[in-house]
């Protein structure tokens, strides 16, 4: 009896003393609460509960901390601070989580390293944008947790609340982007969305007093995760698997995360992203390369032909425009717009032209002459050299450079025969090109490609001054298919600029006009309050085509960011049957204060046909907003796929 009361009073101390010594709360992190909209100053907090009122720190996830969870660390993470830390009650504290400048992302990981007690926690918060509930920001599910070990916690020393930690800094000398300077300078990885690093972007540690470990022996009652961390399995898809020609972006990937995937030899990063949302531009918010969320599941099959045409340097300005425009979205309606009418629309190029309808039967006949075999009438299609033919009338018996070039063809490759797709027409620097798929074949030669054809009205008719022919990479079999001929399909335009307001559209829109572009503007509505203006130019069948327009923009400094996007919708107002009927028309919708486009082209079997064209779209959805303003004005539409 006594000896049980010694063991019962022994007990009892023993428990006295762990409960004294025990801590109330475990160690955690709480749930994050964001106070800020898309396009704010951002504005965040979350509440952390200690074993007891002793030291302890927090910070912003680094590089390893990110790469630990199997996350890549974006850049806006060096645009964020944390405030001192407010005492909520007892143990808890409330961390605030803040940035100078308003940030725009579609999403982000926000990762958190703790520290108390001698113990490590890492969070994870996935941060993303509602943007079907007025842009507001939200934390996407729990907190997905995940433990480092003491052997590779933070090894980093403590400074006082005081001190600063400068944020990394991009490397500007390479000329990309945010999204792009981590892979060529070999910095931390961005994904698209991110905001730029700045000057102003700061990392604090938030340690109010040193760490002091003197309660090691307690640390098995913490919460704190130790060496034995526990391990959280979540499901990934990798995208490869179900269906092969597809891929998965899941939570806490981007763009760039998917692109490094799929590896294709010598081809930089930053070309297989913009691929993939040329691809898919149609899943992505507003159509910009930014507005990318977790779960879309993005087409790949045949992106390893399409990121060949995209160079390096185009994927660059692509992502440096597409970065601009997402940024604009910010921007609500201005009062000041009110003055827009003192800037109006010039006439387009086309509009100036007198003899378009004859072109496209001329074209017809130049094809004629060359399936016939009539070299005299096949030169006459083409327009001397002024310097040639001067040479030529002292000297008849010398020959032109078209005569020789086109006489070797016919000896070459006799009894040709051709097929010629719709034919589209385009201005470049005031010039006018036809252009169109040509299917060519004889006896010992089969070729496909685009033809471009350049002609110029001189003395009652059409003349060829210069003409440039793009061939296929591909093995040219049955060329009287017709299914291998483009017929009155343009599904591409070419992106030039964003502006935040219509002012600034339009005057970028003049000046292409007045350097000899047919250019367009057209808003794009955001939510309400708002918008933003894009510049478009032009109507083309395929990717190459349009490109090779951009390349002229920016060889003479017309147009820095322009790209080629695959927007297969626009609205047709009315029904024109002549260049009269459209000039009409177009002036019409100016003075309304609504920009088109004249598009002309020529298919079999419905010959020449004029459009007049409003906007651009990548799904029949986003023309909504502006087929109201067209039935408000009293204009008569319909919705296609040029």
């Amino acid at each position: 009896m006594r000896k049980n009361l010694k063991i019962e009073i022994l007990i009892s101390t023993v428990l006295a003393i762990f409960l004294m010594a025990s801590p109330v709360f475990p160690f955690s992190v709480g749930d994050i609460q964001i106070k800020s909209k898309f396009g704010e100053i951002f504005d965040a907090s979350f509440e952390i509960t200690l074993d007891y009122e002793g030291a302890y720190e927090v910070v912003l996830g680094d590089l390893s901390d990110y790469k630990r969870l199997g996350l890549v660390r974006p850049s806006l993470v060096n645009l964020l601070t944390l405030k001192k830390p407010v005492v909520a009650s007892g143990v808890k504290r409330i961390i605030h989580i803040s940035s100078q400048n308003p940030l725009f992302f579609p999403s982000f990981n926000l990762v958190i390293l703790a520290k108390h007690n001698g113990g490590t926690l890492l969070e994870n918060f996935l941060v993303t944008v509602d943007f079907q509930k007025g842009l507001a920001l939200n934390a996407l599910g729990k907190k997905n947790k995940k433990a480092a070990s003491p052997s590779k916690a933070h090894t980093e020393k403590i400074k006082s609340p005081s001190k600063k930690e400068k944020a990394p800094q991009p490397d500007q000398s390479s000329g990309l982007p945010a999204q792009e300077e981590a892979k060529v300078s070999r910095k931390p990885e961005v994904e698209p969305g991110g905001a730029p690093s700045t000057s102003f972007g700061k990392v604090l540690s938030v340690a109010p007093t040193a760490v002091v470990n003197r309660l090691q022996s307690r640390r098995m009652l913490s919460g704190a995760i130790w060496a034995a961390p526990r391990v959280f399995t979540t499901q990934r898809s990798h995208g490869f698997s179900s269906p092969e020609d597809t891929i998965l972006l899941a939570k806490g990937e981007g763009l760039f995360t998917v692109a490094r995937k799929i590896k294709i030899k010598d081809i930089h990063p930053a070309r297989i992203a913009v691929a993939l949302w040329m691809k898919n531009i149609d899943k992505f918010i507003y159509g910009n390369i930014n507005g990318i969320q977790s779960n879309t599941r993005l087409d790949k099959l045949g992106i390893e032909k399409l990121v060949e045409k995209i160079d390096l340097q185009t994927a660059k300005n692509v992502l440096n425009g597409q970065l601009h425009e997402w940024m604009l979205t910010k921007r609500k309606l201005d009062k000041g717009e009110k003055t827009e009418a003192s800037i109006q629309e010039i006439p387009l190029p086309v509009e100036r032209m007198d003899h378009v309808a004859s072109i496209f039967d001329w074209i017809s006949g130049w094809k004629s002459s060359w399936e016939e075999n009539d070299i005299e009438k096949h030169i006459s299609f083409y327009r001397e050299k002024e310097s040639e033919n001067s040479s030529i009338q002292k000297n008849p018996a010398q020959e032109s450079s078209v005569r020789k070039r086109k006489k070797t063809l016919f000896f070459k490759f006799p009894s040709p025969r051709l097929s010629l797709s719709s034919k589209n027409l385009i201005l470049k620097q005031g010039m006018t090109w036809v252009i169109f798929e040509q299917h060519f074949s004889s006896e010992s030669l089969k070729s496909r490609g685009t033809k471009e054809v350049r002609v110029v009205w001189e003395n009652g008719t059409w003349g060829i001054d210069e003409e440039k022919f793009y061939a296929e990479k591909i093995k040219v079999t049955g060329l009287r298919d017709s299914n291998l001929l483009s017929k009155n399909k343009f599904p591409f335009v070419i992106h030039v600029s964003s502006h935040s307001n219509k002012l600034e559209a339009i005057s970028a829109s003049n000046n292409l006009r007045e350097n000899g572009y047919d250019a367009y503007t057209a808003p794009v509505r955001v939510s309400k309050g708002i918008q933003i203006y894009r510049v478009y130019l032009g109507r083309f069948a395929n990717w190459g085509q349009a490109y090779r327009v951009v390349q002229a923009l920016r060889e003479k400094r017309l147009a820095r960011h322009a790209t080629a996007i695959p927007y297969p919708f626009a609205l047709r107002v009315g029904d024109v049957g002549s260049i009269v009927e459209g000039r009409q028309l177009i002036e019409e919708l100016r003075i309304k204060g609504v920009s088109s486009f004249l598009s002309i082209s020529s298919g079999e079997p419905e010959g020449i046909k004029f459009e007049v064209l409003v906007g651009a779209f990548k799904k029949p959805d986003n023309a909504i907003w502006l087929m109201k303003v067209l039935e408000r004005e009293g204009f008569n539409f319909k919705q296609i796929s040029p």
